[in-house]
């Protein structure tokens, strides 16, 4: 359907999106195109852009979105500061674009991350103008949208500069089910583009697909009393991983207990146990303070809640009586290389992953907490980080 509608309102179409006849096209990579034409005599000066990707899951609960903007730095690819937009289409055929802007590497909150424009400031506006539009066809899904070459917002937004070539930015991931979005498979590689080039299509292969790999096989631990777990921050796995685990869109990182990517664990009523957390201790550095706790609240991000979240959950470990928190310790991270990137695009086994991922720790020691669940213990509580959401999973509680 078309109609006349305001800026970023969404709309679907059956018809593949529709450029000048002498538009641009360059490929970002295998799977992932970028279309795109100048309107020279509309007022505002516009662009209108079509990003058309491979989506080797349409039917995922957790829709896959394409991002695309200009780079936070004029002479290099950098995400800080970066004025993307986000488009996604969603499970009932609708085509999104929204513009955001990333002033933080973390989830937005307070107005800071990776967030809407309008979230970081009233004064930030909203690059989408007029109909957005999309399709889904033989696994690629392509958004169009359209943006002026001057927004006149000077807070939020970069201007297109149709002279010169610019630095862009650009990313596939999955949408979390709390709207944050993610740069999961962002390319730093990518060389400038030069937006208001004499027309060429550089797009004459067909859309490249990645391969469609089964979902690494989940872990579980069944533990004894008085085991010791060492909880651990690494790369999530992406779509093979916690999303594919889950059934939901994390950060991009997830728990590693004992060295197992996000395990249930299996533990007994009456019996203690010890949580060795090595998650970050600096709060100042948000990306990599990760208290750990256990709660009944599926998400997690306990500082991150609404005081009457926090007045509906139930933690049992890792906060103090003041409702600080104490699951805190030394940061040491499952860093991806390029060898798990390879293991993890190429099908390769969970075993395989963990191998080639490379462990980097900080200086420091872990924090510890003990845990002994009681007959009032749920049969399924939730291991989680207290400042993220979607970082950790399930713990199973049987009776001793």
């Amino acid at each position: 359907t078309a109609e006349s509608t305001t800026a970023g309102t969404v709309t679907t179409s059956t018809q593949m999106p529709t450029l000048s006849p002498d538009g641009n096209c360059i490929a970002l990579s295998d799977s992932v195109k970028l279309r795109w034409s100048v309107n020279e005599e509309s007022t505002p000066k516009k662009v209108t852009f079509t990003l058309c990707s491979a989506n080797t899951n349409p039917d995922s609960a957790v829709p896959q979105y394409v991002g695309f903007g200009l780079s936070g730095g004029e002479t290099v690819t950098k995400m800080l500061e970066a004025d993307p937009i986000i488009a996604w289409i969603d499970q009932n055929g609708e085509a999104h674009a929204e513009d955001y802007y990333l002033s933080a590497y973390e989830q937005c909150r307070d107005g800071a991350g990776v967030c809407p424009d309008q979230v970081i400031s009233l004064e930030c506006s909203d690059d989408v103008e007029g109909l957005v539009t999309g399709t889904r066809e033989n696994g690629v899904d392509c958004i169009t949208f359209s943006r002026a070459v001057d927004t006149g917002d000077t807070v939020c937004d970069k201007q297109i500069k149709l002279d010169q070539a610019q630095y862009i930015v650009w990313a596939v991931g999955s949408l979390g089910e709390t709207a944050f979005k993610h740069f999961t498979r962002a390319s730093a590689s990518t060389p400038p583009i030069h937006l208001g080039r004499e027309p060429l299509d550089e797009c004459d292969d067909p859309m490249g697909t990645d391969p469609t790999c089964q979902p690494f096989t989940a872990s579980r631990i069944e533990a004894l009393e008085g085991t010791t777990f060492v909880a651990r921050i690494g790369n999530s796995g992406l779509d093979r991983g916690y999303i594919a685990l889950t059934g939901k869109a994390g950060w991009g990182i997830s728990w590693y207990i004992n060295g197992s990517l996000i395990p249930e664990l299996v533990l007994r009523r009456g019996e203690t146990y010890t949580f060795k957390v090595e998650g970050g201790d600096d709060p100042i550095d948000t990306a990599n303070y990760h208290p750990f706790y256990i709660t009944d609240y599926a998400p997690g991000g306990r500082i991150l809640n609404t005081e009457e979240e926090k007045a509906n959950e139930q933690v049992f470990a890792g906060f103090d009586a003041s409702d600080n928190p104490i699951g805190v310790g030394r940061l040491c991270e499952y860093v991806e290389t390029e060898e798990s990137k390879i293991v993890r695009e190429s099908c390769g086994s969970l075993e395989e992953y963990l191998r080639a991922l490379s462990l980097q720790c900080r200086d420091g020691e872990p924090g510890v907490i003990t845990w002994t669940p009681d007959r009032f213990t749920p049969d399924e509580v939730y291991y989680q980080c207290a400042t993220h959401l979607n970082l950790g999973w399930k713990i199973t509680l049987t009776n001793a």
